[in-house]
């Protein structure tokens, strides 16, 4: 769900476009650096916003782009945030809401007292009673249990959790060792993603169909960001284009989730 053209200027467009143009930076260059489409990036400066995929996607381009031109991204994704006005934002099917009164929290307050007054009555409740029970009551508590028992029992238990535990990193490393040298992350169904490396850099940023990937070097470490994890699948490079592993469950967010050569093992997208 897209808020929608902005009857006045947010500034959004206007900072970015003068950005753009100090750097004498071509709208066409910074797209195919970004990996976003020019007309993407056209409608950001225009503030043309319904015309983008979503209000999710506005605010990821608006930080990419933002960033680039090093502008102060958290100022202009906020500007959007505060025009959409309590709209739900509706993406991939997620829905993320925003809480700008102070009803809510009043309401939330008022329950968890409600719970603590309630949890201290049932306790006062119950030591009247035991009270007035006597010494009868106390009497009829079973005696503790001697430690001897309890450290026979766990002994066995410590032992075997930690041959379990070793088990699992020599697997671990095992599965590792046999990766490709370059695998691909690639989209099994239509979602968006941006790679950038262990530095900060962005090399890549965009709405991904099915079949869509990048190549990732499997001694490096990735930095990830999607809206649905569960779209996107490890897959082999070269004569064996099978998948390893997904990168993580369905409808699954992530954001700045670090990708190494262990979470590409484990198949799952974090350390």
């Amino acid at each position: 769900m897209n808020a929608g053209k902005e009857q006045d200027s947010l500034g959004i467009g206007t900072s970015l476009r003068e950005a753009r143009l100090a750097g004498d930076d071509a709208l066409a260059d910074i797209a195919a650096h970004l990996k976003i489409r020019e007309v993407h990036l056209q409608a950001l400066e225009d503030e043309d916003f319904a015309s983008l995929p979503g209000d999710v996607y506005v605010i990821g381009f608006i930080r990419t782009y933002a960033n680039h031109l090093q502008l102060n991204s958290a100022d202009l994704t906020e500007r959007y945030k505060k025009s959409l006005q309590g709209v739900k934002i509706e993406e991939s099917g997620f829905i993320i809401e925003e809480e700008n009164t102070s009803l809510f929290s009043v309401w939330r307050v008022s329950i968890v007292l409600g719970v603590v007054l309630g949890a201290g009555f049932v306790w006062l409740l119950l030591a009247t009673h035991n009270e007035g029970a006597g010494n009868d009551t106390i009497n009829r508590v079973p005696p503790l249990a001697t430690s001897t028992p309890i450290e026979q029992k766990t002994k066995p238990a410590q032992t075997e959790t930690k041959t379990t535990a070793q088990e699992t990193i020599t697997q671990e490393t095992k599965t590792v060792a046999a990766l490709p040298p370059k695998i691909e992350i690639r989209a099994t169904a239509r979602t968006w993603m941006r790679i950038e490396s262990d530095q900060g850099q962005v090399l890549f940023s965009s709405i991904v169909n099915r079949g869509d990937g990048f190549a990732l070097l499997t001694d490096r470490t990735y930095i990830l960001a999607t809206r649905d994890a569960g779209a996107l699948g490890f897959f082999n490079l070269g004569a064996d284009t099978s998948k390893i592993s997904n990168v993580g469950r369905r409808g699954q967010i992530l954001s700045g989730r670090r990708i190494t050569p262990a979470a590409i093992a484990r198949g799952t997208a974090q350390e």
